[in-house]
C-alpha cells in the first residue's frame, strides 16, 4: 500500500511539474527566424491615424499581428499618404547589422470605411540605407472589402542586407499593417 502511495504522489508530481510530458517551445525560436522581432522602423509619407498609437516605433516588429476583423485593434497601424504626390508610403526597418534575408512579409488589413491592402508593394534592401537594391515588385489584386479581413504579402528576397525597405502604394485613402516580417533563409 505504501508503494502505490508513493507512486501516486510521484506521478501526481510529475504531471504538474511544466514540460515533464510536453515540449516547451522556447520564446526564442521566433527570434531565430524573424530578423525583425523588436527592431526599430521608420515610416516616411505617412499621416497616422488617430488610433494608432506607436509611439516606441516597435508595433509592426512586436510579433503581434493585426485582428483580421477589428480594424480599430491596437496592433494595426493606420496610415495615408501625408503628400499624396509620392504615391507610396514607405517602412524602412532597421535589422541593427547585416544579415542573411530569405523572406520579407507584411500583414494588411482591409474593411470598409477606406481602408484597403495596398494595390502593388515594392521590397528592397539596403547594407547602409543609401543603396538599394532593385524592388521586388508585387501587384496585389483588388478584393470584396467584406467580411473584413487581412492578408499576408510574402516576397522572397533571398539577399544579405541591414535595412528593409516596404513600399506600399494605397489602393484606397488607409494603408493599415498589422506586422512586418523579415525571416532567414532557412525558416519556413
Amino acid at each position: 500500500m505504501k508503494r502505490v502511495l508513493v507512486v501516486l504522489m510521484l506521478l501526481a508530481v510529475i504531471l504538474t511539474v511544466p514540460g515533464c510530458f510536453s515540449k516547451k517551445v522556447d520564446s526564442g525560436d521566433k527570434v531565430k527566424v524573424e530578423l525583425a522581432i523588436g527592431k526599430k522602423y521608420e515610416v516616411i509619407n505617412a499621416e497616422k491615424h488617430a488610433a494608432a498609437n506607436d509611439p516606441d516605433q516597435k508595433v509592426l516588429t512586436d510579433g503581434n499581428e493585426g485582428n483580421a476583423v477589428n480594424w480599430q485593434d491596437p496592433s494595426w497601424l493606420g496610415a495615408k499618404l501625408a503628400d499624396p504626390a509620392k504615391e507610396v508610403i514607405t517602412y524602412i526597418l532597421d535589422l541593427e547589422k547585416a544579415e542573411d534575408i530569405g523572406k520579407v512579409r507584411a500583414q494588411f488589413h482591409q474593411t470598409l470605411y477606406g481602408i484597403d491592402v495596398p494595390a502593388q508593394l515594392k521590397i528592397s534592401v539596403s547594407l547602409d540605407k543609401s543603396t538599394w537594391s532593385d524592388p521586388v515588385v508585387v501587384d496585389i489584386p483588388a478584393k470584396d472589402l467584406e467580411p473584413p479581413s487581412s492578408d499576408w504579402v510574402s516576397v522572397d528576397v533571398n539577399a544579405k542586407a541591414r535595412y528593409v525597405k516596404v513600399e506600399a502604394t494605397p489602393r484606397q485613402e488607409w494603408v493599415f499593417c498589422g506586422e512586418i516580417s523579415v525571416r532567414r533563409p532557412e525558416a519556413k
